[in-house]
């Protein structure tokens, strides 16, 4: 039996809509979901460029305060290029650091100390690996008398993958803007202080992703990092 002419051209044009809506199906099984920044892999990231352990941010202050107090006796400027690497079971990291410095004074009285590094190189830990430049800016004050006290800024460029959770790659810039950071002036460990903290960029697949939070350094080698209005417990 035939079908009536009419039934026939519905039935042409169903068969089209259902290959197409089959098609979509298909495709969207086969769609990789998307890659996610996590505000956890935000606060790895932040932890280890900041750690001094790691050779973060918290290691060039130290450093910049050791170096301010022992050049406190005259006004002096200089500069040197250098690599700090290290190989251990937990962490290792090579970077190709360049400083330059200023001793600044009043009637020939040292009062502060300004430091710009540039590094290049990697690091590679067990919650992740990343590759990439840091630039530090720091004006270290307090160098005859009381803790040296770091005020300034550094910002993170890098390519990092993580290692825990989802494995996943991305571009990240990781600011900081350093308030009244505190050291202890025979140790040079840090005593006390706050940083703002900002973390953005993008994956591969094109997402962007933002966070922005508080360090409040509270001695003895940890801090605490405020993100998302969530607290976290991080070691610097």
């Amino acid at each position: 039996m035939k079908l009536p002419l009419n039934n026939q051209r519905h039935t042409f044009r169903l068969l089209p809509c259902l290959l197409l809506a089959l098609a979509l199906f298909v495709s969207s099984c086969n769609r990789e979901d998307p890659v996610e920044v996590t505000e956890e892999d935000a606060v790895d990231l932040v932890e280890s460029t900041v750690a001094t352990d790691d050779e973060g941010v918290a290691a060039v202050a130290s450093d910049g305060a050791r170096m301010a107090v022992e050049n406190a006796t005259a006004c002096l400027a200089g500069d040197s290029t250098f690599t700090s690497e290290f190989t251990g079971s937990v962490r290792q990291y090579t970077f190709n650091v360049a400083w330059d410095w200023t001793v600044t004074c009043e009637q020939a009285v040292p009062q502060a100390f300004n430091l710009a590094t540039n590094s290049l190189g990697s690091f590679s830990g067990t919650r992740l690996d990343y590759n990439g430049e840091s630039a530090v800016s720091l004006v270290i004050t307090n160098l005859v008398s009381g803790d040296p006290t770091v005020n300034g800024s550094a910002t993170n460029n890098f390519t990092v993958t993580t290692k825990v959770r989802t494995a996943i790659t991305f571009d990240a810039r990781i600011a900081f803007t350093f308030i009244n950071v505190a050291f202890d002036r025979t140790t040079y460990e840090i005593k006390s202080g706050t940083a703002g903290v900002t973390f953005t960029g993008s994956t591969a697949d094109g997402n962007s992703y933002s966070y922005a939070g508080t360090l409040t350094f509270l001695g003895g080698g940890s801090a605490t990092l405020v993100l998302g209005g969530n607290t976290y417990n991080i070691t610097v």
